[in-house]
């Protein structure tokens, strides 16, 4: 079993590697883009992934730790510092996401 950091973000990337033990999280690989077809029930994937994604995961047996952080209007869509992200509240967050069939 893997976890896999899904990043492109330099500064995200280093955060994370820096602040994974403090989770209880251990990074096998940092990839910039997910292929579902190489995850296996028990793996991990650590990132920012859309909750449909996320829903995915959790369907296949795949743990999901979310990195979450404070971003205002200002900063959305810019590229942070690993320093930024500190100052931003970033923290990582497990997560299971159940789809909810409609009625």
């Amino acid at each position: 079993m893997s976890t896999y950091l899904v990043t492109r973000h330099k500064g995200a990337a280093e955060w994370v590697l820096s602040n994974a033990a403090k989770y209880s999280v251990e990074i096998d690989r940092v990839i910039p883009h997910l292929d579902i077809e190489l995850l296996i029930p028990g793996d991990v994937v650590v990132g920012t992934l859309p909750i449909q994604m996320v829903a995915l995961l959790t369907e296949l047996g795949v743990g999901y730790v979310h990195l979450s952080l404070t971003v205002t209007m200002d900063i959305r869509g810019m590229e942070l510092t690993c320093e930024e992200m500190y100052r931003r509240d970033a923290r990582l967050e497990r997560f299971k996401v159940c789809r909810d069939e409609p009625e």
